[in-house]
């Protein structure tokens, strides 16, 4: 259970939350009385800057490393091994990046509005595996996701549901038969239908991408 301590006294951040919203809900013409009575609310408030500056700037730095890792020729300038070390290191703080956004989603903090995300940010999210949307698009429940790159050899290709025979017929007959799916985006339905997607002018200069966990 997580807790501060004032005057030596542990205070449980989620439960004195809860009991001033809950104390102003049932009587709301004494709200200025129970703000008054739980003068230590302010510890919450404090806690909770100090998390939204900590979110910023551990999605600043993971953003960076990030950049680094898929630029061209990074790993033949690091060498190796300070590459892998620093796979495992990205790696490493999304984790805690999403323990982190959790966290915050669970005390009511607007993650989403603390870093406004541009269409580069988003494509970062994208590399990075994350499904992503604009706040502003109509439809609920769309999303977006690049599809993990992969290798299909000849062995898979004539089980493939997704390719009609005339592709199966013509990848088998060459030397090397396979597919290598490389920088595909997808754009995914309510119903679960997943459609080819292009980003139109609009969504490249917006600035309402968000990423999604649900």
């Amino acid at each position: 259970m997580l807790g501060i301590k004032e005057n030596n006294n542990p205070i449980d951040i989620k439960y004195l939350t809860k009991a001033l919203r809950d104390a102003i809900h049932k009587h709301p013409e004494r709200e200025e009385y129970y703000k008054i009575t739980f003068k230590d609310i302010y510890i919450v408030e404090e806690f909770q800057k100090r998390m939204c500056e900590e979110y910023k700037e551990l999605a600043d730095r993971l953003t960076k490393l990030q950049t680094a890792l898929g630029k061209d020729g990074f790993r033949e300038k690091v060498g190796d091994y300070q590459y892998k070390l620093m796979k495992e290191q990205a790696q490493g703080m999304e984790m805690y990046f999403k323990a982190l956004t959790a966290r915050m989603k669970d005390m009511d903090i607007d993650v989403n509005a603390l870093i406004p995300m541009n269409f580069g940010k988003a494509i970062e999210a994208l590399k990075a595996g994350s499904a992503i949307r604009r706040s502003g698009w109509n439809g609920k429940g769309l999303f977006v996701v690049k599809q993990v790159p992969s290798h299909i050899t000849g062995d898979i290709i004539p089980k493939m549901q997704s390719l009609p025979q005339s592709a199966k017929d013509i990848l088998m007959s060459r030397e090397n038969p396979h597919i290598d799916y490389t920088n595909q985006m997808l754009i995914i339905n309510p119903d679960g239908r997943a459609d080819s997607w292009v980003p139109s002018s609009s969504d490249i200069f917006a600035e309402d991408w968000e990423v999604i966990d649900e």
